[in-house]
């Protein structure tokens, strides 16, 4: 189908939203740009966000913000998060 990659996300969003099961949130997000690797949801942002911010492992969470960048231009508030946070994790470098 063509709307796997959306599909993918939204199971993702309804793990990490209504089940807080974090993991299995970044399981099916990274499932949405495994899939389609252009999906116009950020898949990849709320990926980083669940690593960063909910399951403390910004080493995972840096790559993927760095994608944010590179892939999701469609929703320039979260490049500018992305930005920020690659700033502070990793000393403004």
């Amino acid at each position: 189908s063509t709307k796997i990659a959306l599909s993918a996300y939204y199971i993702g969003d309804i793990y990490k939203e209504y089940f807080v099961e974090n993991s299995r949130a970044v399981n099916w997000y990274q499932r949405a740009w495994a899939w389609d690797p252009h999906v116009m949801e950020p898949a990849r942002f709320q990926a980083a966000v669940v690593y960063d911010l909910r399951l403390m492992e910004p080493g995972k969470a840096l790559p993927l913000y760095r994608e944010v960048i590179k892939y999701e231009q469609f929703n320039q508030s979260n490049v500018s998060f992305a930005e920020d946070r690659i700033k502070k994790l990793t000393g403004g470098q």
